[in-house]
């Protein structure tokens, strides 16, 4: 099986993969390409090319193909890019011969338009990690007004999604992260219902896992003797920081030693740390950014529950998985893909979105019985350990790839 990945970014290596700072729509191509590449396939990929970046290089034993970063904003940019993609694919199949899928991880216009035409006799499969029009919806311009904010809200965003959605029309088959995922493509975007499959994304096992060495960082953040509680995010509205903090103060009332850790950074960083003083936890409350992703294993470790309570459109966080391979209890509100991956009274809970008192008594039921968080720690290593993994993932991705070829439902 020959297989060539359209992705906006891929690292040098896998050393970069890891220092970088790829987020869950990055990593997910990467360790899916390098998975089926292990598992037999001949895998290509185009990227964008960055500084100090050959044209062309091996990373593993997957060949990465990089065109010029297009610097122009909005959908012209990407459109300019999508066109490009096209024509080196063309010159790479003079060179290493026809592929049987082409994999597109974010939009590809160039390669949609080729396949309408029929001149691209190879299966166009398309992933959706997310819709813009979701992505979108949640800008609030209240909280954040920028130039670029109201662009994409009510120009880029709209026009973005239309193009998405011919791709997605023409597409063999289309991958859906999750079934919420699948049932908005279907529902809101009209994409026949047989042409979407779901395969979720997967978890490095090798990298997340409950024995890490964390002596450093506890130190390091004074949290030797604390029980911690977990968020790593984007701190932007629809994560629900905001709402992880209102319920922390009620934490803290039943269990003083409680320290709350928040990875991450975002146009309302000031504003949640202003909340933590307000709420009077300023000095129990931890924020972190720019953790290198090396790293980032050990803040997992240190947690004793992590936390993800995002008020709207979540599709798949990775990070959710990232905590349950690393042998956490996970929380989460009941939006999105969320409540595909935690099973209630077994891995963690799943709670009211905006709704602090529930999230409050969740975190604090799972952290006051040592005997039912051991027990969520370990069956939740054992759920990504089973359905989880990269090697999984792969192998239900070429099955799809199998089935697709010479059986393309696309309008090409």
């Amino acid at each position: 099986m020959k297989v060539c990945f359209l992705v906006k970014d891929y690292p040098s290596s896998e050393k970069s993969a890891i220092v970088g700072k790829l987020g869950g729509v990055l990593k997910a191509p990467y360790y899916l390409s390098q998975s089926l590449r292990e598992i037999g396939a001949d895998v290509h990929v185009i990227t964008e090319k960055t500084k100090g970046l050959t044209e062309h290089e091996q990373v593993g034993e997957v060949h990465v193909h990089r065109l010029a970063k297009q610097h122009l904003f909005g959908f012209p940019g990407c459109f300019i890019y999508n066109m490009s993609e096209a024509r080196v694919l063309s010159k790479i199949e003079r060179n290493y011969g026809k592929f049987d899928v082409i994999h597109a991880a974010a939009t590809a216009t160039g390669i949609a338009l080729w396949k309408k035409s029929g001149k691209l006799k190879a299966s166009y499969i398309v992933s959706v990690h997310g819709t813009i029009r979701g992505e979108f919806k949640t800008i609030d311009l209240r909280l954040h007004f920028g130039l670029r904010d109201a662009l994409d809200k009510y120009l880029n965003g709209p026009v973005q999604q239309r193009v998405d959605e011919f791709n997605w029309r023409v597409a063999d088959r289309v991958i859906a992260v999750s079934k919420a995922e699948r049932r908005e493509l279907i529902e809101e975007s009209g994409i026949p219902s047989e042409k979407v499959e779901v395969i979720y994304n997967g978890v490095d096992l090798e990298r997340y896992r409950p024995s890490v060495e964390v002596a450093k960082i506890a130190e390091r953040l004074e949290l030797e003797n604390n029980r911690v509680i977990l968020f790593v995010g984007r701190l932007v509205y629809k994560k629900g920081a905001h709402i992880l903090l209102e319920a922390f103060q009620g934490i803290k009332r039943e269990i003083p030693d409680a320290r709350l850790l928040i990875i991450g950074k975002g146009p309302l960083e000031c504003f949640f740390k202003g909340r933590a003083t307000n709420l009077g936890i300023a000095n129990s409350v931890i924020f972190e950014h720019d953790i290198p992703e090396e790293d980032l294993p050990k803040y997992y470790a240190i947690a004793q529950v992590f936390v993800a309570p995002p008020l709207t459109y979540e599709p798949f966080p990775l990070t959710v998985l990232e905590a349950m391979a690393s042998g956490k209890p996970v929380v989460v509100s009941d939006v999105g893909g969320l409540p595909e991956v935690v099973e209630p009274g077994r891995t963690g809970f799943i709670v009211a979105q905006n709704d602090p008192r529930s999230l409050a008594s969740a975190i604090l039921t799972i952290m006051q019985n040592d005997a039912l968080h051991k027990k969520m720690s370990t069956e939740a290593r054992k759920v990504v350990e089973k359905d989880f993994s990269w090697k999984r993932i792969a192998e239900e991705t070429l099955k799809l790839y199998e089935g697709s070829l010479g059986k393309g439902k696309g309008e090409g």
